[in-house]
């Protein structure tokens, strides 16, 4: 997959009109990586094996405008999904947002040629309400 770099992860969400029935429909991620754009419970990022990984947070406003706001979303918590608890583990030493919409982590460096898999749990923070989101990272080789 081309030469090993970090990753950046966008997670846009419209922060005018997001609640807990439609958290999937109104966040959005993306990478630097050409993983695309994808609701918020079927987006997979790959990353690469020892290599840094940025996890940003983005306010978008569907009040017709369409367009970027000035407030970070925070990020809250990342952690692992309990069904992956017995994986590698691949996003580690992370530095939780200090109010910028930014985490900065690192991705496990190991000898392993396999390509894993695992299932994430992000909680954002929008207007005051947290909301948890459910993206996949794929280490390759």
């Amino acid at each position: 997959m081309g030469n090993p770099r970090d990753t950046s992860i966008y997670v846009r969400v419209d922060i005018c009109d997001i609640n807990e029935g439609n958290k999937n429909d109104k966040v959005r991620f993306s990478d630097n990586r050409g993983g695309g754009s994808g609701p918020g419970n079927q987006f997979k990022s790959k990353v690469n094996r020892g290599k840094k990984i940025h996890l940003i947070g983005i306010g978008w406003c569907s009040n017709g405008k369409g367009r970027d706001v000035d407030v970070p979303v925070a990020i809250t918590k990342i952690s692992i999904k309990e069904e992956d608890h017995d994986s590698e583990i691949l996003w580690y030493n992370e530095y939780l947002d200090n109010g910028t919409g930014e985490v900065i982590g690192a991705i496990k460096q190991d000898n392993t040629s396999a390509t894993i898999t695992e299932n994430y749990s992000v909680t954002i923070r929008v207007n005051g309400n947290e909301y948890v989101i459910d993206p996949q990272l794929e280490m390759i080789p």
